[in-house]
């Protein structure tokens, strides 16, 4: 994982979780990069990190295919 993420508060951690789940990657992106200092790059990798973790182990709190979440994740 991520030493940064793994040093959130769970309050914190849910709430970027949840920006994940709701395919808001935008306003994660601002979160976690508001919460620790950060590399874009590495606010990128956390991200695909937790959304990897969240679709196979929480699959049923999205709304959005996995095509559908990756649309446009890069432009």
């Amino acid at each position: 994982m991520n030493q940064k993420f793994d040093a959130l508060a769970q309050q914190q951690k849910e709430m970027l979780d949840d920006l994940v789940v709701r395919n808001k990657k935008l306003a994660f992106g601002s979160t976690f990069r508001g919460l620790v200092q950060c590399s874009l790059i590495e606010m990128i990798d956390v991200m695909g990190y937790r959304y990897e973790y969240l679709r196979k182990n929480e699959p049923e709190r999205f709304s959005v295919s996995d095509q559908d979440w990756w649309n446009n994740a890069y432009s």
